[in-house]
């Protein structure tokens, strides 16, 4: 009985395939041998032969196709080509696959398996040395003619399709193109979920997936977040530049924006975060002159800062107008309570004129016991139960010492006794410090 053409051109296929494993062929001849047997063997697939001799023909095409492919990739030809090789081996591995299974043995189906999950790893090593871009276009190709024929191969591909996605966001987002990382994390879905559905029996697969999975979750997040304070960031810098008047409701839009950062952000990047405190806290200073507000956000920026120890930002710009501003803010408070203080003082001091000018007359006319006897008798020292000692006229210095003590300003607690008391201490230190420098040298 004549074999069917379809044997016919496999078996002429058969006998140009295996000449091309001579030694010595140059890679020219042995691609010209595999067109050859390549061509002979898509004759038989395409013959009127019957479903086994099908199969066996598109496993030997895909087989034809591979060798090809890597023999372009040798002779570094253009990556359209080789890719071109691979996609019609995956083809004909996967016409083998979908029908094999009513024909082949089992032993014909594990051998068509391994050859094509080798054929799937040798073109993701070629796209290895390309851009992320690159494998994920030629990745993209490849995953839409894989079928559910090989489920844990699928599964990879789908997996190396998400992580390029991820990696490529993560650049964008490193490169301060937010709006390209969110839309790479965004394309991560479709291929996370059928990673997860061909790889539903594969517990490697499923936890890189998991892990992937809250990564992109959150630096799709970190992503918004980053793209809602760039944008607070351009109105303001429109508000602040090209508007003469500011429009507040500008403003308000400004810090919605920032607050919708941090909302994004929150337990997911703290120091996203807290950027975006103290884009608010500069709306506050710089914009609506609001220092209580300001210093609020510049605060709590530097307390995310803080909780991020080890990690410092002393050389960051944001941390640096934080602590510029919360100083600025602290000598302001400083010098306005001073300011506030001397006022009061002043005030006080017209009040108790007469007394001043009393303890003044009596310094000026009064022997150093005597006045100590009047300021100890007209003004008892709050801060201590002692009076001036009965022996003081023996030893003058320690008197005075004591005294200077007793009466010292920092010691008149203003809250409890009042700030008239306060300038009275100061009025009666001044006049014992100026006596007790004439026993400063006094070694006695």
């Amino acid at each position: 009985m004549s074999a069917s053409p379809s044997a016919t051109f496999r078996h002429e296929g058969n006998r140009m395939y295996k000449s091309v494993c001579l030694e010595g062929l140059s890679p020219v001849i042995q691609l010209e041998r595999l067109q050859k047997a390549r061509n002979l063997y898509s004759r038989a697939y395409n013959s009127d032969g019957n479903l086994d001799e099908q199969c066996s023909a598109a496993k030997n095409v895909a087989q034809c196709e591979w060798r090809i492919g890597k023999i372009h990739i040798l002779r570094k030809q253009k990556e359209e080509t080789v890719v071109h090789h691979f996609k019609e081996a995956l083809r004909h591995y996967q016409y083998a696959f979908l029908h094999g299974d009513k024909c082949k043995d089992s032993q014909w189906i594990s051998d068509l398996k391994s050859k094509y999950s080798d054929c799937v790893d040798d073109l993701e090593s070629f796209f290895s040395d390309f851009s992320l871009a690159i494998r994920i276009r030629y990745l993209s190709q490849i995953a839409n003619l894989m079928s559910d024929s090989v489920p844990e191969v699928t599964a990879n591909v789908y997996l190396r399709l998400t992580e390029h996605n991820f990696h490529e966001g993560i650049n964008a987002w490193q490169k301060g193109d937010y709006l390209k990382c969110k839309n790479q994390m965004a394309e991560c879905h479709f291929p996370m979920h059928e990673a997860r559905r061909y790889g539903h029996g594969q517990c490697d697969i499923l936890q890189e997936i998991d892990v992937l999975e809250n990564d992109v979750h959150m630096h799709m997040c970190i992503a918004e977040s980053s793209k809602s304070r760039q944008t607070g960031d351009e109105l303001l810098e429109r508000a602040t530049r090209y508007y003469e008047t500011v429009d507040i409701n500008m403003v308000w839009e400004i810090i919605d924006w920032y607050k919708q950062a941090i909302l994004l952000a929150r337990e997911l990047d703290i120091e996203q975060e807290a950027i975006a405190m103290q884009r608010i806290g500069r709306v506050y200073a710089k914009v609506l002159k609001f220092k209580p507000q300001a210093k609020e956000y510049y605060k709590r920026a530097i307390q995310l800062a803080v909780s991020m120890a080890p990690r410092i930002f002393t050389a960051y710009d944001w941390y640096i107008e934080c602590s510029e501003m919360l100083k600025k803010y602290q000598e302001e408070t400083i010098v306005h309570e001073q300011e506030q203080q001397d006022k009061e003082r002043e005030k006080i001091k017209e009040e108790i004129k007469v007394e001043l000018e009393e303890i003044k007359t009596n310094h000026e006319k009064k022997t150093n016991i005597d006045f100590l006897l009047y300021v100890y008798k007209t003004y008892p020292p709050k801060n201590t139960s002692l009076q001036m000692e009965k022996d003081a006229k023996d030893n003058m210095k320690k008197a005075f010492q004591k005294a200077i003590l007793h009466y010292h300003p920092d010691k008149s607690e203003p809250e409890k006794n009042g700030m008239k008391w306060k300038v009275l201490t100061e009025e009666i230190t001044k006049f014992l410090t100026k006596r007790y420098e004439c026993f400063k040298f006094d070694t006695n």
